[in-house]
């Protein structure tokens, strides 16, 4: 007996794959070993002819005939496997067993989410092991003429939370403390995946200092501390800023479709702060259809660029309008949008309005694909 060895590997969305997502007709004669990399989002595989569960055979998959075991990144993989998940669903799981008609199979399932038998659905959970990394920062490294009332933000690579360490700003010459969250010398906070550092006090005019995160001063949900730690260097100018962010324009100059992002541009670098950033129907008072504070819309921060990623859909062919509650935006030295401050903007018509699709007696075939791997689905004969 044979064995055989298939590998697909997901994107960074939601997957779904099956059996017949992979090369080769399994048949008695061989055993087979399938590895599902599943990658980000919120993967699934289905031990099945088909992801609807209806292919022909879908029922020889039943769970009562399988095993599931566990690996993870730090334990030994099963030959010919390369673990490709990184965060919270980093590891694998091995699930053996074989099809009602005796076949074996080994399905190696890499950050996958989600497995479906032809009875039965199992959800797969995994242990978060990942440390959260620093991936930007603001001031940048080694940025000069910084404000001297300026704030300090510094971005990870997931959501965190503060430990028990202190978060500290020296003086880069003589490496003197300035300030510290355990003298109370330094407000830090965190928004999602980003910290404020905010300064008591003013710094000093036109000169170099470096932000400290000491031991098991930043951790993520699961508990993972910080272990690749960069100290940020800049140096102050001689102002001071008081001048308040400004939206460089309130109204999209064109419609954006009902699934895109809302990209919105301030006069100058900002930073997200407490309150809540909504999308009204019609009217700054109109019907509330997402806000940041119900996590509804994901609020994100590029230099000047505040991009809104609503959690669903808009509606085509409408009007909307978004509104910046209390602090939910500030630039760097911690000045607030003035409230009141509205954004316009309109979807595209529906694209779809009005068609009609006729399917003739002799239309020819008809392919289907399987979910967003977009891979032919065959037919399993076990």
């Amino acid at each position: 007996m044979a064995n055989i060895s298939y590998s697909l590997t997901g994107t960074a969305n939601p997957d779904s794959a099956n059996i017949a997502s992979m090369s080769g007709q399994p048949s008695s004669r061989n055993a087979y070993t399938y590895t599902f990399h599943g990658l980000a989002g919120a993967d699934t595989f289905y031990v099945a002819a088909s992801n609807a569960q209806n292919g022909q055979y879908a029922n020889n998959f039943s769970a009562a005939k399988f095993s599931i075991g566990t690996t993870t990144l730090n334990n030994p993989l099963p030959p010919g496997t390369t673990p490709n998940g990184t965060g919270a669903n980093s590891g694998m799981y091995v699930v053996s067993g074989a099809s009602n008609g005796g076949t074996s199979f080994t399905f190696v399932l890499d950050s996958v989410e989600t497995l479906v038998f032809s009875d039965k659905v199992v959800a797969l959970s995994y242990a978060d092991t990942t440390p959260p990394t620093e991936i930007a920062s603001s001031p940048t490294d080694a940025a000069t003429g910084v404000a001297v009332n300026s704030n300090i933000f510094i971005t990870f690579s997931e959501a965190v939370s503060l430990g028990t360490g202190s978060i500290e700003i020296h003086n880069s010459g003589s490496g003197a403390l300035v300030a510290s969250t355990a003298n109370s010398t330094i407000i830090a906070s965190i928004s999602g995946s980003t910290l404020t550092i905010d300064p008591t006090v003013n710094l000093a005019a036109s000169t170099s200092y470096y932000v400290s995160l000491t031991t098991n001063s930043i951790k993520d949900l699961a508990g993972n501390f910080l272990t690749a730690v960069i100290n940020p260097h800049f140096t102050t100018g001689t102002t001071t800023d008081t001048t308040i962010p400004t939206l460089s324009v309130t109204t999209a100059p064109v419609p954006i479709a009902a699934n895109s992002n809302i990209d919105i541009s301030f006069s100058e670098a900002i930073a997200l702060g407490t309150g809540a950033i909504e999308i009204h129907n019609g009217s700054a008072t109109g019907a509330l259809v997402a806000s940041s504070a119900t996590s509804t819309i994901a609020a994100s921060i590029s230099g000047n660029m505040l991009h809104l990623d609503p959690v669903n859909d808009l509606a085509y062919n409408t009007h909307y309008v978004v509104t910046f509650n209390g602090s939910s935006v500030n630039d760097l030295a911690g000045n607030h949008l003035a409230s009141g401050a509205v954004y316009d903007f309109t979807t595209v018509a529906d694209p779809y309005a009005g068609a009609t699709h006729n399917i003739g007696v002799d239309a020819g075939p008809v392919v289907v694909g399987v979910g967003g791997l977009g891979v032919l689905a065959w037919v399993l004969f076990l």
